[in-house]
């Protein structure tokens, strides 16, 4: 849905999720998570077309860092790119159902304390 009209880009996510997110307990959890809401995570992009237009763009800006991650095993993500992903995060969650905000709430704890960073091989730039 985000990326259908670029099926290489489906591949590169694909490949980001093998190198990057299973090589790490950490990573093989964000996997679960998201799989176990992507349903629901559909559903909201289905019905919310503002919310589909921010992920995209979201995508978009990160997508270079991610190419450039399934290469060198290490992403570097800047202050601006949280900002970016931590409001998608609230956006999703004001159409979300109670599990997912539950969900979305421990991610953005992770995002803010930097938790996930290191053993994911992510490099954030102050």
């Amino acid at each position: 849905m985000l990326a259908d009209d670029q099926p290489e880009r489906i591949d590169e996510l694909r490949d980001f999720r093998d190198t990057m997110l299973l090589k790490s307990q950490a990573g093989r959890g964000y996997v679960r998570l998201f799989y176990r809401h992507s349903l629901e995570l559909t559903s909201i992009l289905l019905k919310n077309p503002d919310i589909t237009s921010q992920a995209r763009e979201v995508l978009s800006s990160i997508f270079p860092h991610i190419k450039s991650a399934i290469k060198t095993k290490e992403m570097h993500i800047t202050p601006t790119m949280m900002h970016k992903i931590e409001s998608l995060l609230d956006a999703i969650n004001t159409a979300a159902s109670f599990e997912l905000k539950v969900t979305i709430l421990r991610l953005k704890q992770d995002l803010s304390q930097h938790k996930m960073f290191e053993e994911l091989g992510i490099k954030f730039i102050y």
